[in-house]
């Protein structure tokens, strides 16, 4: 479960960088980028929400672990 948490939060980190990227090439006329955020354009104008996601997801991750580690 605690690698599962820890993959789910690489993954938003990946794509709030993704995101971010594709919003400023997007005016430059990459048809990828402008696709990507006309796809999901909350995370295109604010990659910053999925990167808080991903601490939170990291967060919850370390509590996990800790948690287990005294548990055993």
């Amino acid at each position: 479960m605690a690698t599962f948490i820890l993959l789910l939060a690489f993954l938003l980190a990946c794509s709030a960088l993704f995101f971010e990227n594709a919003g400023y090439i997007a005016v430059y006329g990459f048809r990828w980028a402008a696709d990507a955020c006309y796809a999901v354009q909350l995370v295109c104008r604010r990659p910053e929400l999925a990167m808080y996601a991903a601490v939170g997801l990291a967060g919850m991750w370390a509590v996990v672990k800790t948690s287990s580690i005294m548990r055993s």
